[in-house]
């Protein structure tokens, strides 16, 4: 069999470089979510500094990373996903799905797949 030996490099260089391509595109796809979400928020006192991306392993999270709770709000989560976070992911599931495609299209690639 011709190319077996080609074959088996390139995968182990696509499994060496996969987890950090992954996170990297995670971490690119979101982005336009977490500026979405942004510009959705008109709340008096929201920190939109504060909103971001937090990357796991097989995921992507859009968050709000301030920790103080002052009671005031006890439903501002629920109002912050409902009104900003998910309006925003609606709005670039394409652009996501597109994003995704591109970085493992690109992975393939430069493994010599």
């Amino acid at each position: 069999m011709r190319g077996l030996f080609e074959l088996k490099r390139a995968l182990a260089k696509a499994e060496l470089r996969t987890p950090l391509a992954v996170v990297e595109g995670l971490k690119k796809v979101a982005e336009p979510v977490v500026a979405a979400s942004k510009a959705k928020e008109v709340w008096q006192g929201s920190s939109i500094q504060t909103i971001g991306t937090r990357v796991t392993g097989r995921s992507v999270f859009v968050t709000q990373r301030k920790r103080k709770v002052t009671g005031l709000r006890p439903d501002f989560g629920a109002l912050q996903m409902r009104d900003a976070f998910i309006p925003a992911l609606e709005e670039n599931e394409q652009e996501i799905v597109a994003g995704m495609e591109a970085t493992i299209d690109g992975l393939i690639a430069s493994a010599g797949l």
